[in-house]
């Protein structure tokens, strides 16, 4: 959830907030996206980084990729397909 969100955020700031500002002229839409993602970036950074360091099934190179993603446009929504993938394996892995 938190992949995508952070993913949503910069999609939004760089194809709607960005080209409006110079495009038209109207900079309130990157002064409240701007924010709004980089709370949404730094969130989701530590939710990983708190995953990595507490989880024994997470490594520090998952939480690396997964913080790397976050800085490509729609890298947000590939690291959610990753984590969805990865949470069904341990699922079955338990059982």
């Amino acid at each position: 959830m938190a992949s995508f969100l952070e993913g949503s955020t910069l999609l939004v700031l760089l194809l709607i907030a960005v080209p409006l500002k110079h495009a038209g002229g109207w900079a309130t839409g990157v002064q409240v996206m701007g924010p709004l993602h980089g709370f949404a970036f730094l969130a989701y950074a530590w939710l990983v980084l708190q995953m990595t360091a507490s989880a024994t099934d997470w490594s520090w190179r998952d939480g690396a990729r997964l913080i790397a993603l976050a800085t490509v446009p729609g890298g947000g929504f590939f690291s959610g397909v990753l984590l969805s993938s990865k949470m069904a394996r341990l699922r079955t892995a338990a059982r």
